[in-house]
């Protein structure tokens, strides 16, 4: 039986990648990005054990985790542009 937030489209965790160039004032939003695992994705364990879904669940962290870091390393390769990188974790 599908978890019952299965059915819903809406975000369940994102990491927000910002940055600016001045630490302490308003990031840039040019370079702001939000990469989003929604409620859908977390919860899809079709066919999957509790270990199985707990395993896929894991695998989607990482792999969001690494688009964000990626995108992040690539923002702190520009430090004519920018001072400061962060990555804020955000569960909904």
């Amino acid at each position: 039986m599908p978890h019952p937030a299965a059915s819903a489209k809406s975000a369940k965790m994102a990491i927000d990648v910002i940055a600016g160039l001045v630490p302490g004032q308003d990031p840039d939003p040019q370079f702001t990005r939000r990469f989003v695992l929604t409620s859908e994705q977390w919860h899809e364990r079709e066919g999957l054990s509790d270990q199985q879904a707990g395993f896929k669940q894991a695998a989607l962290l990482a792999q969001l985790n690494g688009q964000a870091a990626g995108y992040a390393q690539l923002l702190m390769a520009m430090p004519a542009r920018l001072n400061w990188v962060r990555m804020d974790w955000v569960w909904f």
